[in-house]
């Protein structure tokens, strides 16, 4: 009996004791694998969520900017101020409501004159009567809460012949902050995206909606000396991964914090540590099934090879007893050790279907690396892109045009700069509306790509108005690729069960003649010749001519 507990020991402990540790070692390390790519997951979207909410913010500030530089908007809040006229008053509305028009994430606007009291506004609130600011001579943004949930608000201040004569505030819907904060795509069943602001204390209080609190906006708050918890080290201004940090339920999780410091917003995308071990402790559970059974079945071998072993031994012992008695001893051999080879081929196919379950798990971390890639990629290139034409939209636009500039001053090589209109388009857009419309923006896209050379840049400034970066290129070259672009354009037409539309567009060219021109001397300059062309008619092109005694602005052709 002694010989059979030491053989099925030894059994156990040579063939399932290394093989328990080599399969341990393995899940371990497959398990931090999972994690770190789980946490480059999380971390790649916080870094996207943040572009995103920027690129977002820049978007409507740029659009306020635009609103409180409109000349008209300035001469009627100067002329009510002075003279308190209805007439000027309902000019103001009026230019508002015409800059505003196409802006379809805007809630309403108000105008307060230079003192914070009310001119005019779209909103019934007594909240809007007035308006104190921290700093009145530089725009501000801020979230704030509203009925129906959070809007983003910004103040800028108007300036008429260099004096301060009022704000404008205008309060946009967060609907794109809704859905990026509803798209959980690679986050899984738990993970979610926290945004917070801190209060006059310090503290983190939540600007949106949360997965499992749908009321926390502007009510639910982190003390700031809870710095264990990530959206308190996001507003600390500190973009890291936490592992099993807790979040605002007290919950375990992995996350990764973004602060975004033009706005002081705190930014966190987590997922509950508990998903992120799963498939780490669903691994972890077949293989201790399949170590058990494979103990299980060590034991029955082993005692099966005792037997084997041990019998030898008793036919010596009985050969023994016989020759001290004079019996006869037989003659049959003894024959065994078949189920040592049988031993062996049962821990090979063990050792086989625990390699299938770890090249199994592989595959499935590197099909959800592949979704995740495939996300990020069209996350960036939705990031640079206007949504309806395709061409660059106006943020990444103006990166472009600061990167050529520079080139073509530190080369002093040629860059020239197209600004483009399609003529009449708000009477396009109220006579055929926005599907129309946003074919005919489709199709000037299309003719600008004909047209433009691969080194060329085409972007989107806003609903109408378009602008090409030309370098490298002389002076009739532009003028006659301007010229073909115009008339494709003018040869373009859309078929309705209305009728026909026509398309046309006017076109202004600036060159960098000098060396000294900056950005918004080019842009200036095309914007007169544009202004030209518009007044010579439809579909008309003009080019701005530079002299360091004055400047001129020549007329173009018209079909």
């Amino acid at each position: 009996m002694k010989l059979k507990l030491l053989v099925m020991s030894l059994c156990v402990s040579l063939s399932i004791l290394p093989l328990l540790i080599g399969v341990y070692y393995i899940n371990l390390n497959t398990a931090q694998y999972h994690r770190d790519l789980m946490a480059k997951q999380i971390a790649s979207l916080a870094q996207i969520g943040k572009r995103r909410i920027e690129a977002l913010v820049n978007e409507t500030q740029n659009y306020t900017a635009m609103i409180a530089n409109n000349v008209g908007l300035k001469t009627a809040l100067a002329g009510w101020l002075n003279e308190r006229t209805q007439n000027h008053l309902e000019t103001l509305k009026n230019t508002l409501l015409d800059s505003t028009q196409s802006l379809k994430s805007l809630d309403h606007f108000t105008v307060y004159n230079a003192l914070g009291n009310l001119v005019i506004t779209t909103n019934s609130s007594t909240a809007y009567t007035h308006v104190s600011l921290a700093n009145p001579f530089e725009l501000q943004t801020e979230l704030v809460p509203d009925t129906s949930g959070v809007q983003l608000v910004h103040v800028q201040p108007i300036y008429f012949e260099n004096a301060l004569i009022g704000f404008i505030k205008l309060t946009f819907s967060t609907t794109a902050i809704n859905e990026l904060i509803s798209d959980r795509t690679g986050l899984g069943k738990t993970g979610e995206w926290l945004f917070a602001i801190q209060d006059k204390n310090g503290d983190a209080i939540f600007a949106v909606p949360l997965k499992y609190d749908p009321d926390a906006a502007f009510h639910r708050k982190v003390a700031s000396i809870r710095e264990d918890v990530p959206i308190i080290q996001a507003l600390h201004g500190k973009s890291i991964i936490m592992n099993n940090a807790p979040d605002y339920r007290e919950v375990p999780v992995l996350a990764a914090t973004q602060f975004i410091p033009k706005l002081g917003w705190g930014l966190v995308v987590k997922i509950d540590e508990k998903e992120v071990n799963y498939l780490t402790f669903q691994n972890q559970n077949r293989v201790i099934y399949y170590s058990l059974m494979m103990v299980i079945l060590a034991i029955v071998l082993a005692l099966l090879l005792a037997k084997y072993i041990q019998s030898p031994l008793q036919l010596l012992r009985d050969y023994g007893h016989k020759l001290r008695t004079g019996e006869k001893l037989p003659t049959n051999s003894y024959r065994g050790w078949l189920e040592a080879k049988e031993l062996s081929a049962e821990f090979i196919t063990m050792a086989e279907k625990l390699r299938h379950l770890n090249e199994e798990l592989r595959d499935e971390v590197s099909e959800r690396n592949q979704q995740l890639q495939a996300s990020h990629l069209q996350l960036a290139q939705n990031a640079i892109e206007d949504p309806i034409t395709g061409l660059y939209n106006r943020r990444y636009f103006y990166k472009r045009f600061d990167e050529e500039l520079d080139r073509a001053k530190r080369f002093n090589r040629p860059l020239s700069l197209a600004l483009l209109e399609i003529d009449q388009f708000q009477m396009l857009l109220e006579h055929w509306g926005a599907d129309i419309t946003d074919i005919v923006l489709s199709k000037v896209a299309t003719a600008m790509r004909t047209i433009t050379k691969k080194a060329d840049c085409c972007g989107r400034l806003s609903d109408s108005e378009f602008a090409i970066l030309l370098p490298e290129q002389s002076r009739d070259a532009i003028e006659l690729a301007m010229e073909e672009l115009k008339a494709l354009i003018f040869g373009s037409s859309i078929t309705t069960i209305k009728g026909t539309v026509k398309i046309s567009c006017s076109i202004g060219i600036s060159f960098n003649d000098d060396v000294s021109v900056s950005q918004s001397d080019l842009l200036q300059r095309a914007g007169h010749a544009l202004s030209k062309a518009k007044q010579l008619g439809r579909n008309n092109l003009a080019v701005y001519q530079y002299e360091e005694s004055e400047d001129t602005v020549e007329g173009g052709s018209h079909l």
